[in-house]
């Protein structure tokens, strides 16, 4: 080939790459936009979900606001978390869709959720993007997100939902987590809590037969007279009210013998300013249920001394999961008190605790006479059969565990791997027995 004609044909060449590399620049050049557009546009219609019709495009504004930390809403799952990790504003000024994460020990992988609110401060919607639990909560009810749909942050009327508390209570979080970033931040102002809401949310703690881990637990009760809205609990507890007087709410509270207190919206104890709300929520309650003779019949069979004739039922003046007190002496002069006890484990299952206790603080004996162990969606009870990690012997190695414990001594020791939320239940259980015993000892019975 002369030198002439190589030069033409690397001319070709380089003819034939510069017209392949401008046509390839010119398809970048016009397709790349309608990339980033589709991308984008896939993006948004993420986010659209959550947001009202006419959208037209977010901001990525996380890293400009300062996001409240993860934290963990239940005490007894350290596991259990809800955190913020974005936040995207509307550009038309519609609002603001935050992405959360959270999880509690019965998650498979994260759990994330969108959450759209409105530039006034109101939740348009929820979009759990994906669900990973054992027990799908939205299956338990179907409407759960729209009970969400309209509200501030106060969240009035929002409750959990029965069963699936430890999912619904991380999810709740991360919606409140949510709301928090705005607030804290200043992008809307928060809502304010009604007083029923705020006399509801002091029950779980004030009655925690009707409660647990800050979550309410009880059947509503219908609302009548000066009663807004009641519960009883599920476990033969008693009871509380939500209650008007003129233009004030109080919050009365049951116990199962027929004992009641009132509470002001600043938790200030006003019963004795308020008999006649107690009057009202005690011949709404009725009567508690009678249990000296199961108490009676407990003690002899568990109690090889008692002397006869000496079981004195006791009136607790106490609002926890103790259903019923006795004193009993024995044939040799002691004095001793039993309590029964009926937490709520599993899917609100009740279980029975009978706690004996002497009368320098210390148990004697801690009989469960319902333990219900969980795996996935069985409950099934197992006392004096085996199970899991807990046949017969174990088991009553577990009670036995309790002899000698005092309140100061109670401690995460007792509980039991494989069933920490059942022995959780016990302790927690037992707990208010000693709170019960010193309310005895404290007072005039």
């Amino acid at each position: 080939m002369t030198t002439s004609e190589f030069l033409k044909s690397a001319a070709i060449i380089v003819a034939i790459l510069v017209v392949f590399g401008l046509a390839a620049f010119g398809l970048n050049f016009y397709t790349q936009p309608l990339i980033e557009a589709n991308s984008a546009g896939a993006a948004n219609d993420r986010l659209n979900a959550v947001m009202p019709e006419g959208a037209k495009g977010y901001e990525d504004i996380t890293s400009t606001l300062t996001l409240p930390e993860k934290i963990h809403p239940k005490a007894d799952d350290p596991s259990s978390y809800a955190e913020v990790i974005a936040v995207h504003k509307e550009t038309s000024g519609l609002g603001y869709v935050i992405e959360c994460n959270w999880g509690t020990k019965f998650s498979k992988d994260v759990n994330t959720l969108l959450v759209g609110i409105s530039a006034e401060g109101n939740i348009v919607n929820i979009n759990s993007e994906s669900y990973t639990d054992s027990i799908n909560m939205f299956e338990k009810q179907s409407n759960y997100i729209d009970t969400y749909v309209g509200k501030d942050s106060a969240l009035s009327d929002v409750s959990l939902v029965a069963g699936v508390t430890y999912s619904s209570t991380a999810f709740k979080a991360a919606v409140e987590l949510a709301f928090t970033t705005l607030t804290s931040n200043n992008m809307i102002t928060a809502g304010v809590k009604s007083d029923d809401q705020i006399l509801a949310e002091f029950i779980p703690e004030l009655h925690t037969g009707l409660g647990d881990n800050g979550v309410l637990k009880g059947d509503e009760i219908s609302a009548n007279g000066n009663i807004v809205k009641g519960w009883k609990s599920k476990n033969n507890t008693g009871a509380a009210y939500i209650m008007s007087k003129g233009e004030a709410m109080y919050l009365v509270l049951v116990n199962n013998s027929g004992v009641a207190a009132v509470y002001d919206t600043e938790k200030n104890v006003v019963t004795e300013e308020h008999n006649d709300l107690v009057t009202e929520a005690l011949a709404s309650f009725v009567a508690g249920t009678d249990y000296s003779s199961l108490l009676a019949e407990k003690l002899n069979s568990i109690i090889d001394n008692v002397a006869e004739g000496s079981i004195r039922m006791i009136e607790l003046d106490t609002f926890n999961k103790v259903s019923a007190a006795a004193e009993f002496t024995t044939t040799d002069g002691n004095t001793l008190y039993i309590f029964y006890s009926q937490p709520l484990t599993y899917q609100n299952n009740v279980m029975e605790v009978y706690t004996v206790i002497d009368s320098n603080g210390a148990i004697v004996k801690n009989e469960i006479g319902t333990f219900l162990y969980g795996h996935g969606v069985d409950y099934l009870p197992i006392y004096n059969q085996g199970y899991g990690n807990l046949n017969s012997e174990t088991f009553i190695n577990y009670e036995n565990k309790y002899v000698g414990v005092t309140e100061d001594t109670l401690n995460d020791d007792l509980l039991v791997t494989g069933a920490t939320i059942s022995s959780s239940a016990v302790k927690n259980a037992t707990a208010d027995a000693f709170a019960t015993f010193n309310s005895i000892k404290g007072g005039e019975q």
